[in-house]
């Protein structure tokens, strides 16, 4: 046969027991909640009910107000990743892959939580389409799809850092990783790349042949002596001894 329990009475003593146990709860509660650590590589925001910019929390242990929240941003270099849609210095439309270094200010961060949020992405892209139009828009689609490439990406960083420092946002760096042009105009800047290429090949081999006959003639007899002219893309040999 199974012993019943007898049935739990409440009693004086067993209420205040009860009670203070649920103090001693909320107690360590609040202690805890005061009680913040913010590890290297993030920083810590307050957000008071008097919404009041409280300097930010680097990394270290703090006592607080148990009224505060604590929200933690992180402070380390964040990558992000566009396709956009532009228009060169002749109004030829063509896409580009870009990539964007970023990360936020710890000094600024309490600007950064309460201005940008959670909004810090879609934000980045609406400054980064702004600042690589206008770059695009000063240079032809030659440069833009050339090695100067490096030259708009500068640019580009440096309108953004303008526009953005005030928030909070540092751009660490810009990268135009990859173009996508009409077929069309795709071929035909290759071609002149090619071209330029070669016409350059030329005019080095010319010049290194022309100094090498130049070179050859401190070894001879004076009264044979040749005379080299070069226009950088051929040249003429001229015997002295001729008239």
């Amino acid at each position: 046969m199974v012993a019943v329990p007898p049935k739990l009475r409440m009693t004086p003593k067993l209420g205040m027991m009860l009670l203070g146990g649920a103090i001693t709860l909320i107690v360590i509660k609040v202690l805890l909640r005061a009680f913040v650590i913010v590890q290297v590589g993030e920083v810590g925001v307050i957000d008071n009910p008097q919404k009041i910019l409280a300097p930010p929390l680097m990394p270290g242990v703090y006592w607080l107000n148990p009224l505060d929240n604590v929200v933690k941003i992180s402070t380390r270099t964040q990558v992000q990743h566009e396709t956009l849609e532009l228009t060169s210095q002749e109004g030829i439309n063509f896409a580009v892959n870009v990539g964007l270094k970023y990360h936020i200010n710890p000094q600024k961060s309490g600007t950064f939580y309460q201005v940008i949020g959670d909004n810090a992405q879609a934000i980045l892209r609406e400054n980064l389409a702004a600042a690589l139009r206008s770059a695009a828009s000063q240079y032809s689609l030659k440069v833009i799809y050339g090695n100067q490439n490096q030259v708009i990406a500068a640019k580009v960083q440096s309108l953004m850092n303008q526009a953005l420092d005030s928030q909070g946002l540092v751009i660490d760096g810009v990268s135009l990783i990859h173009f996508i042009l009409p077929e069309e105009v795709k071929s035909s800047i290759q071609e002149r790349f090619i071209a330029e290429q070669q016409a350059e090949k030329r005019k080095t081999e010319a010049k290194g042949l022309a100094d090498a006959l130049r070179n050859f003639q401190g070894l001879i007899a004076p009264q044979n002596v040749i005379n080299v002219v070069s226009d950088d893309s051929s040249f003429i040999v001229k015997d002295k001894n001729k008239h």
